[in-house]
């Protein structure tokens, strides 16, 4: 994993941003490999973050997971919540397993079918099907906050009734989650 700090591009204050480089997907679009290079960021372990959080806690107003797929290390997931500062994730909610423990989740919206899904993620039918169901039981929950690159993917999100203030468009080669 890798850390930022302090970064405010993301508009959350000063955030500690963890970058985590394994993820589950493969988007056909997908920058962040290209991106995180670019970014020349300093790679920690578990030991070496939690020594810089305990040195700069008090500078430091949440935590930033995304990557990569930031679920898909649940040892770092336990210790950022253990910390008590505000946990924010950005995610493809693939993997994505009690939203209530996170400030804030943003989610990547992948696609409005199974088909567009698979087409744009190279995943498998199941967990296309998956990724939907999972999209529409996260509609109702008040810190989830979806990201969409276009006005088909508003449009089905914000036929599950998200509020519109929950729907975030965003440029598609954009990587953090």
């Amino acid at each position: 994993m890798y850390i930022d700090f302090p970064d405010n591009s993301f508009n959350e204050g000063n955030s500690l941003v963890v970058y985590v480089d394994k993820c589950n997907m493969k988007c056909k679009d997908c920058d962040y490999k290209t991106s995180l290079k670019q970014k020349k960021l300093r790679k920690v372990n578990l030991d070496e973050l939690d020594k810089y959080i305990k040195d700069n806690y008090k500078f430091i107003d949440n935590i930033i997971l995304c990557g990569g797929e930031p679920t898909l290390n649940q040892k770092l997931i336990d210790y950022v919540i253990n910390t008590k500062l505000k946990c924010i994730i950005y995610t493809n909610s693939l993997n994505l397993f009690n939203v209530n423990k996170f400030y804030k989740v943003y989610i990547d919206v992948k696609g409005s079918t199974e088909e567009e899904i698979i087409e744009y993620t190279g995943i498998n039918k199941h967990y296309a099907h998956e990724l939907i169901n999972m999209y529409k039981s996260l509609s109702k929950e008040n810190n989830v906050y979806f990201r969409v690159y276009d006005d088909k993917l508003y449009k089905f999100i914000n036929s599950l009734n998200v509020e519109y203030d929950r729907i975030i468009k965003y440029d598609k080669v954009y990587f953090g989650g």
